[in-house]
């Protein structure tokens, strides 16, 4: 069930309340409504065809899928199609054709990919930008990511406020990530209906959930009156670029997320491959030390920095990462750096030839808090994963230059950090670091 609008409805019945709706209207520029119709010039009367097109044709998909899902075969469970007719027996096994695989996290992690990528919040608008709204909507859609809420929150009950807040709580728990298009238009709403600003919010109280926030950069804030919208403006969630910018930050962030997803999996799966080929270091305790990396980067080696803290992590070494969020201030990420740098007893720095000057920055900045350390920096590792880069120019005592192609191997680094007792545990991972593939390493057992 699903419901077309020919023009705006405030107050819908109840029967209809938490349907899809489908706005087949849009606002003129000079605020008058008019009804979408089927003439060959009207571009968003046919981005509203297609739209109910796909839907229907991905409701459709989803509902035969899960019938097949659910319909008893032989010797097995049909759970969709992998390369072919794929059963789940029940001792665990994958049946694929008449052969028969060990289920491991391979199979599993594919699996589970057959349904959406990820789930992304995309706030509701007022009625004036309910067409960029339903643009990035169809943006993400198209690449299989689910759009939450699936239809406009309403509720008319007594209680009707607490029930809305709940209603969107639950969504944003669901959610990877918080989009919102934002109007300088005040949003007309009867009670028990939602706000921008109620979303937001909302948004905010979720821990850890990143937010994304558009405004139209012809915007002049100055003719903006009403100074709660003026200060919702302000934030430094919010990015004033065109929508295609917008969209494409939005596509960066979320293949993020995955690929963070995809390195967490293949870290179960390492850590479940070596618990299979030596069962009793499981029960063995990890050797814990009290020595902190700091891994000095920015947004554009987060993914390295954060694979390089999960192999330090794996070794009992504690390791910090930077405030890189961008609504955290620029005077609190400066504090953390500081703080950082104060409290570490090594760091690295993941070194990309297209930031040599923000590595020369950094290095001459720790160098200048050294006097306010109560004990000297241990170790500088400056790590390069590429071939024949320009020099740094500097040279800082125990600082060291760590040449690798790769990290992702996970029988090196797990391989060549073998804690022993005379050895510092900072100078023996920095060290053993240097032994991925094959490049010769340099001793710091001595630091």
């Amino acid at each position: 069930m699903f419901v077309v609008e020919l023009e705006t409805i405030i107050d819908r019945p109840p029967e209809i309340q938490g349907l899809a709706i489908y706005q087949f209207w849009k606002m003129n520029a000079d605020g008058q409504l008019c009804t979408l119709m089927p003439d060959p010039e009207e571009q968003v009367y046919h981005q509203k065809i297609d739209d109910l097109v796909v839907q229907l044709a991905g409701k459709l998909k989803s509902l035969q899928a899960s019938a097949q899902q659910t319909q008893p075969s032989e010797g097995g469970v049909h759970i969709g199609d992998v390369g072919g007719d794929v059963n789940l027996q029940a001792g665990g096994d994958i049946v694929a054709g008449n052969k028969t695989v060990q289920q491991t996290i391979e199979n599993r992690y594919i699996i589970q990919q057959e349904g959406p990528r990820a789930t992304v919040f995309l706030a509701e608008v007022t009625d004036d930008l309910q067409e960029q709204r339903n643009d990035v909507k169809r943006y993400l859609e198209q690449r299989q990511f689910q759009v939450l809420p699936d239809s406009r929150y309403f509720f008319a009950r007594a209680n009707a406020a607490e029930q809305l807040q709940q209603a969107i709580d639950v969504d944003l728990h669901k959610s990877t990530l918080f989009l919102q298009v934002l109007s300088a238009c005040v949003p007309q709403r009867p009670p028990g209906m939602s706000t921008p600003q109620l979303q937001h919010g909302c948004a905010q109280m979720v821990k850890d959930l990143p937010i994304l926030q558009w405004r139209d950069p012809k915007l002049d804030l100055t003719t903006v009156l009403n100074l709660v919208i003026k200060d919702f403006f302000g934030a430094v969630t919010v990015s004033a670029s065109s929508l295609e910018e917008f969209k494409y930050h939005i596509r960066l962030k979320l293949e993020e997320f995955e690929a963070k997803k995809r390195r967490e999996a293949e870290k179960r799966l390492a850590a479940e491959k070596r618990q299979a080929a030596n069962p009793s270091q499981s029960s063995a305790p990890m050797e814990i030390n009290d020595n902190l990396i700091f891994i000095n980067t920015t947004l554009e080696d987060q993914d390295l920095a954060e694979e390089i803290g999960e192999l330090l992590d794996e070794q009992g070494v504690s390791f910090s990462l930077p405030l890189l969020e961008e609504d955290i201030s620029p005077a609190d990420k400066r504090q953390d750096l500081e703080d950082n740098l104060l409290e570490c007893d090594g760091m690295i720095v993941p070194y990309d030839p297209k930031s040599v000057k923000w590595v020369r920055e950094q290095l001459r900045y720790c160098r200048r808090l050294q006097g306010q350390r109560e004990h000297p920096l241990k170790t500088i590792a400056v790590l390069n994963k590429t071939a024949n880069k320009p020099s740094l120019g500097m040279k800082l005592p125990n600082m060291h230059v760590l040449d690798c192609a790769t990290l992702a191997d996970g029988s090196c680094l797990p391989a060549f950090i073998k804690k022993k007792p005379e050895y510092n545990v900072i100078s023996d991972f920095t060290s053993r670091m240097l032994y991925l593939d094959g490049i010769v390493s340099v001793n710091f057992d001595n630091l």
